[in-house]
């Protein structure tokens, strides 16, 4: 069954019901937004809503036009993304004077490394959240806070240091 979505958004709305995504978009310009729903159940609560949609019985372009524009699309979930690869940076061997000023100072030894926090996704930034905060984030934490409250640990630490 195809269903009409009464209030139109120029760009079509999307729509949730269970597992599927019906798509509500044109199927010409200025065309009635129509998708097709074929579990019983969704349509029943679609059209539940006399407001917002009713079943579409007007023309249609041709097959191919119309079963691409208006057919339910499933989502599937999301792949987690790729950890991103970490390759250490080649130590300078012993003859070789360049390495000798990108050496640490002194006083900055027993010091957490920096990071680049750009380059860890989100699971690696909670591992390294919880490592070094000794508990892991709030599940509502944001990357911007797991970040700035590492930098703030780090810091309390390499002051504890100076002063011992």
């Amino acid at each position: 069954m195809f269903i009409e979505r009464i209030l139109r958004d120029p760009d079509g709305t999307k729509v949730r019901l269970g597992a599927i995504e019906y798509r509500f978009r044109p199927i010409w310009n200025d065309g009635p937004h129509v998708a097709r729903v074929e579990d019983e159940a969704h349509q029943s609560v679609l059209l539940a809503i006399r407001e917002g949609y009713r079943e579409y019985s007007g023309p249609m372009p041709d097959v191919e036009t119309a079963a691409a524009a208006i057919s339910a699309i499933i989502t599937p979930p999301a792949a987690p993304a790729p950890a991103p690869v970490v390759t250490p940076e080649p130590e300078p061997a012993q003859g070789d004077q360049t390495g000798a000023a990108s050496e640490p100072a002194q006083d900055g030894e027993g010091q957490a490394p920096a990071t680049d926090f750009d380059a860890l996704d989100d699971d690696a930034l909670r591992a390294l959240f919880k490592d070094e905060i000794g508990r892991a984030p709030n599940s509502r934490a944001g990357r911007d806070t797991m970040i700035a409250q590492i930098e703030a640990k780090r810091a309390e630490a390499a002051t504890e240091q100076k002063d011992a």
